[in-house]
């Protein structure tokens, strides 16, 4: 008699959450974290459970840090306060408080409909630093807008497998300008990432660099120094490689 392969695959399921309840371990399962609230500060952190009422804020820094605290791979996802997907969703970290890196493998992102209408900024947020720094794997962000920094939209420092997909770098909105001050994305020592069908542009130094032993990146689908419709937005220089083992 031939057992349905959809009957094997629960078996073999099964058998594995057996075994790791009987070693006394239980499956490490991420949570998806909604920020709903455009504020910067940390306080109780975001309860994935709690789906009100009474209605609790949750702000991207208590997300990433929440986040942060397991090693399971979480969910980050925005829905805006107000009117929804066309609510311009702005989050304005401060010269004090610079958003904590991500230390633990994350998805960020606002979602196809989000893109553009999630937005930080970093015009107010001090000397030297980055939008998102990221210091871990398998981090994944998209659909948002990065710019006013006064370093790098994005700083990938270590790890792999890596995603940065739809993203708006020295822009708000794929087309109106607001440069950081350093380079749209910079990933240094990292290796296997991702960058796609981004608008990159402008970036007082550079729209990306792969720097220091980075190996293995595929850019490809983006808009770097124009917008979607070719044109101009600028860079210092386009797509950098500085002692990128294998390039791109």
């Amino acid at each position: 008699m031939r057992i349905p392969a959809a009957t094997v695959r629960l078996a073999i399921a099964s058998f594995a959450v057996l075994t790791l309840a009987l070693m006394g371990a239980e499956p490490v399962q991420g949570v998806q974290l909604t920020v709903n609230y455009f504020g910067d500060h940390h306080s109780s952190g975001c309860d994935p459970f709690n789906f009100g009422p009474p209605f609790q804020a949750c702000t991207l820094r208590e997300a990433i840090e929440e986040a942060n605290a397991t090693a399971a791979a979480d969910e980050i996802r925005f829905q805006p306060p107000g009117d929804g997907p066309g609510t311009v969703f702005v989050i304005s970290p401060t010269p004090t408080n610079p958003l904590p890196p991500i230390t633990q493998p994350v998805t960020l992102g606002g979602g196809m409909l989000m893109a553009g209408y999630i937005r930080i900024n970093g015009s107010g947020a001090g000397n030297d630093v980055n939008g998102l720094t990221v210091a871990s794997s398998g981090v994944s962000i998209s659909d948002m807008a990065i710019y006013n920094f006064d370093g790098n939209g994005i700083h990938v420092n270590g790890g792999s497998g890596h995603s940065f997909t739809n993203l708006y770098l020295g822009n708000t909105d794929g087309a109106t300008a607001a440069p950081n001050g350093e380079r749209g994305i910079r990933i240094d020592s990292s290796s296997n990432n991702q960058i796609l069908f981004s608008v990159i542009g402008p970036n007082a130094i550079s729209g990306i660099l792969v720097a220091n032993g980075t190996n293995n990146s595929l850019i490809q689908g983006n808009y770097v120094g124009t917008n979607a419709t070719g044109a101009n937005l600028g860079n210092g220089i386009g797509i950098q490689l500085d002692d990128s083992v294998y390039g791109i």
